[in-house]
């Protein structure tokens, strides 16, 4: 009897769950038209790149600690945070949002002044106040846990995402 192609397929997704995985987000993607939320790294000539969905494009931005938490693997040992900054893609009506990268490890802020989107605007980049990097607390070691604290929301404001610089 020929084998079945689709079944062998199917079984060995299954057995990762790679495939329900991705149906499961892109079925999600279907009926609420909302990506889940993500993380991608990108290596750059200045260090690696890390751009953080932090709310989804039809999701409010909301205050609290933790709103993503990401892991710091021993390959990034001794990198320290260069740059940060923050967008939206349905701006603030009334108040600035404030993000804060928080070393949970550590229990330390890593920015002196927070990342400011400003009311109407959709991006830090400008921002009246400048997001400032605490050079005492820069640095990351392997096993930290970095977290993206949103301190303030603003009004309306729509999918956050944070891209910080290590190197």
């Amino acid at each position: 009897m020929p084998e079945n192609p689709q079944a062998n397929q199917n079984q060995a997704d299954t057995s990762v769950g790679l495939d329900s995985i991705q149906k499961a987000v892109h079925r999600r993607f279907q009926t609420d038209n909302v990506l889940p939320r993500w993380m991608k790294v990108t290596p750059t000539s200045n260090g690696k790149t890390v751009n953080i969905k932090v709310f989804s494009d039809l999701e409010a931005a909301s205050t609290g600690d933790g709103k993503f938490i990401f892991f710091i693997p021993s390959w990034w040992a001794e990198l320290a945070l260069l740059g940060a900054e923050a967008y939206v893609t349905g701006a603030s009506s009334s108040g600035a949002l404030t993000i804060q990268v928080r070393n949970v490890t550590d229990s330390v802020d890593m920015l002196s002044t927070a990342i400011t989107i400003d009311q109407s605007e959709l991006s830090s980049l400008t921002a009246a106040t400048p997001v400032v990097i605490n050079a005492g607390n820069a640095t990351v070691a392997a096993g930290d846990q970095i977290a993206i604290d949103v301190d303030g929301a603003g009004t309306s404001a729509e999918g956050l995402g944070v891209v910080l610089l290590f190197g």
